[in-house]
């Protein structure tokens, strides 16, 4: 009973958390707003998310009953629970919000059966804690985008999971193999997770279970996760001619382009992603002046179209779909890395320090805090205190590896979630250009892999010869 009772306490908190960040990035004075009048953001019905689901209502299509990219091309959970929430309350803007804020409840509450799973009394209260606290769970509440949706599927698919470990009960394999597809045709980053999930499903099982026991589990979790991928991305092939569950080509040649960066442009973005703007520009004389380093080819931004077009028209001339132009880049993507495949790889670490960079309270990056703002702040108070966020974060991540390092033969209980960390910031820092909300999916991992590691010093230090 006590326990419920802290979880209640918590779930107030996100509340007020969520509402602070509400009132400061002005998103609460949109809450009485209609759809149709919602002309700026992402609530706005031009919003993809948003417009497939007013689609849904309208036409019963994702793209208005047309061919073409006017309609979703990755997964369609999150616009039919926006459309079932516009059916139920109507087309307003609070509706959308209190379906965010609904998903964050439920990751909180996943998250806290994961705690109890892994931590005495006390301990289990540090992961929720933390990630209520974590400013890019939050602030993400106010945006109309799937990475809510995706943080509650990402926690209960794994939950599920392990219920089917503990259980060997097939109906707990069948619904965490629904929620794992959802999820990767939320995030196509995912879906290559689900390879992994196979083998440690085979390694974890093959002697307490028969061959045939064995072999029917491993069906059951591909004919769920086949069925529903293949079914999506088949609707891709007839409505965007394409079997891809997400337009990566795009994403994938911003990465790559850095291979071609010069010496100076190479430091500069690692200083930025590393101590941020601010301490960078003190750092190198070759900083860019008044700006943050580029990031990818500015070119890449002209060619990609907006969300609306279908018909485009390449820097070359070239007329394309969005498809077609998505497999163009792909194409040129892999030319960028097969000439120079040392450099692609060793900027991996550029995107790891992305993908790991605090987040403020509108879920960005903080590598512009205090540029050219705040001037009767000292400079070494700015400093100081953006090195003690960074640090504190810093601090998070690397006891996080440090529970993954001493758990490597208990494989067991902590190789799936370790398993999770490590492919997601992989597969990001190398393939996407590695926005640090890409793992707000999966840290509830990362505040579960924390406490292991705080709860293990904590003990040492108590405990010296243990």
């Amino acid at each position: 009973m006590r326990r419920v009772y802290n979880i209640w306490i918590v779930i107030i908190a996100a509340f007020a958390v969520t509402i602070l960040i509400g009132f400061e990035t002005g998103a609460l004075e949109t809450l009485s707003t209609s759809l149709e009048n919602a002309k700026t953001g992402s609530a706005s019905p031009e919003y993809s998310q948003v417009r497939a689901a007013v689609s849904i209502l309208d036409t019963g299509t994702f793209n208005f009953g047309e061919h073409g990219y006017r309609g979703q091309q990755r997964g369609p959970g999150y616009p039919f629970v926006l459309a079932l929430g516009f059916l139920t309350f109507g087309r307003n803007v609070w509706v959308i919000y209190f379906i965010n804020f609904l998903f964050f409840i439920f990751a909180i509450i996943f998250l806290w059966q994961f705690s109890r799973h892994f931590f005495p009394k006390g301990w289990d209260l540090v992961p929720v804690s933390a990630l209520v606290l974590y400013m890019g769970a939050p602030s993400q509440v106010w945006v109309a985008s799937y990475e809510i949706f995706a943080l509650a599927l990402s926690t209960s698919a794994v939950l599920t999971l392990m219920r089917y470990f503990d259980t060997q009960k097939l109906l707990w394999l069948g619904a965490s193999s629904l929620i794992f597809s959802v999820w990767a045709l939320e995030k196509p980053a995912a879906l290559y997770f689900l390879p992994f999930v196979l083998a440690f499903i085979i390694f974890a099982k093959r002697k307490n279970i028969t061959r045939k026991k064995l072999f029917v589990h491993l069906l059951v979790f591909v004919i769920v996760s086949g069925v529903i991928i293949g079914s999506w991305s088949y609707r891709n092939h007839k409505e965007i001619d394409t079997w891809q569950i997400g337009s990566g080509g795009h994403t994938l040649l911003r990465s790559s382009s850095q291979v071609y960066f010069t010496k100076s442009e190479i430091i500069s973005l690692a200083l930025s992603f590393s101590v941020g703007d601010l301490i960078g520009s003190k750092l190198y004389d070759k900083y860019p002046l008044d700006k943050s380093p580029k990031a990818w080819d500015p070119s890449i931004e002209y060619r990609w179209p907006k969300q609306l077009n279908w018909i485009v028209r390449d820097l070359d001339g070239e007329v394309l779909t969005k498809t077609e132009m998505d497999a163009k880049m792909y194409r040129e993507a892999i030319r960028n890395i097969k000439a120079k495949p040392f450099a692609f790889l060793a900027r991996g670490f550029l995107g790891l320090m992305r993908l790991n960079a605090p987040l403020n309270h509108r879920g960005q990056e903080i590598t512009r805090l205090f540029v050219g703002t705040h001037s009767s702040i000292p400079m070494w108070v700015k400093i100081v205190f953006i090195l003690f966020v960074r640090l504190v974060w810093l601090s998070v991540i690397l006891l996080a590896v440090y529970a993954i390092a001493r758990h490597l033969k208990d494989w067991k209980t902590w190789g799936l979630i370790s398993l999770l960390f490590l492919y997601y910031n992989g597969a990001n820092a190398l393939l996407t250009h590695a926005e640090a909300r890409y793992v707000l999916v999966i840290m509830p991992f990362y505040f579960i892999l924390f406490t292991e590691g705080l709860r293990l010093r904590f003990y040492l230090t108590r405990n010296p010869r243990g």
